[in-house]
């Protein structure tokens, strides 16, 4: 969704000064008296309080106006949408100035903990509000049982030691890889 409304602000972007831009054009023009510049707005101008729709007719004029009206609703409709937090909060004591921290981050700072465990060759951390998803790769073979114990608890302390506002569930899966170094 993020990468959606990017687009759509450069585009509004890209209108908005398109259309300064002709504002601007037209503004020199009738100041130096060459006006139309850009756009024949006195033609515009006959053809809106006469009536005299010869190119489009009055359905077309009417449809072209809902097209841009949707397209501005969707806009509104897009930007009132809430957008998803990517920063976890951590619980503040009296006085405290509060931090947060951001997801990407912490995935990266759990994902070199789970590596660093005995017996795990990799792994992944998925860090979501209330939930931690850890993926830790081990030899194909081994037990699977200790690595996903030593994980889960180098991960709860690393959590603990955060001491972040929601509490955390954390689930840890290890998979067999033919790997050797991953």
């Amino acid at each position: 969704m993020t990468l959606l409304r990017r687009f759509l602000a450069l585009v509004v972007a890209l209108a908005l000064a398109a259309t300064a831009g002709i504002v601007i054009a037209e503004a020199v023009g009738i100041r130096i008296g060459e006006s139309p510049v850009l756009l024949p707005i006195d033609e515009w101008e006959q053809r809106l309080t006469t009536g005299d729709w010869r190119t489009w007719s009055a359905d077309a004029w009417t449809i072209a106006s809902a097209i841009v009206l949707g397209v501005g609703l969707l806009l509104v409709a897009l930007q009132l949408i809430p957008h998803r937090t990517t920063t976890l909060d951590r619980k503040r004591a009296d006085g405290e100035r509060e931090v947060r921290f951001g997801r990407s981050g912490l995935n990266e700072r759990l994902r070199d903990l789970v590596v660093d465990e005995d017996g795990v060759l990799g792994g992944k951390a998925k860090v979501a509000k209330r939930k931690t998803k850890v993926t830790a790769r081990i030899p194909d073979g081994a037990d699977p049982k200790p690595a996903e114990q030593s994980v889960r608890a180098a991960v709860r302390e690393e959590i603990d030691r955060l001491r972040l506002a929601k509490k955390q569930r954390v689930r840890v899966d290890a998979v067999h890889t033919d790997d050797r170094v991953i």
